[in-house]
C-alpha cells in the first residue's frame, strides 16, 4: 500500500493554487486521505467488468461538515 505524507500533499495543492473551501457547504474544515486510492474505469453500457491495466491513483481530500469528497490525481511519471 502507497503512503504519502501530509506535508508533501499539502505543499502540492498549494503550489497548484488550490483553495481548500468546500464547494458545497463552503466551510474550510478539511481532512486528507494520506493513503493513495485508485480510480479504475469500467465497461461501457450496462456492463460493470472492470478494465484492467488502466487506474488513475489519487489522494481524497475530506469536508469534515458535509462529507464532500475531492479525488487529487497523482502523477506516476
Amino acid at each position: 500500500m502507497m503512503k504519502v505524507e501530509f506535508k508533501t500533499i499539502d505543499d502540492a495543492l498549494n503550489k497548484s493554487g488550490v483553495k481548500k473551501i468546500c464547494p458545497f457547504c463552503e466551510k474550510n474544515d478539511f481532512r486528507m486521505n494520506n493513503t493513495v486510492s485508485s480510480t479504475v474505469p469500467m465497461g461501457e453500457g450496462r456492463s460493470y467488468e472492470f478494465i484492467t491495466g488502466v487506474n488513475t491513483p489519487v489522494i481524497e481530500v475530506i469536508c469534515n461538515n458535509c462529507g464532500y469528497v475531492a479525488h487529487f490525481a497523482i502523477p506516476t511519471k
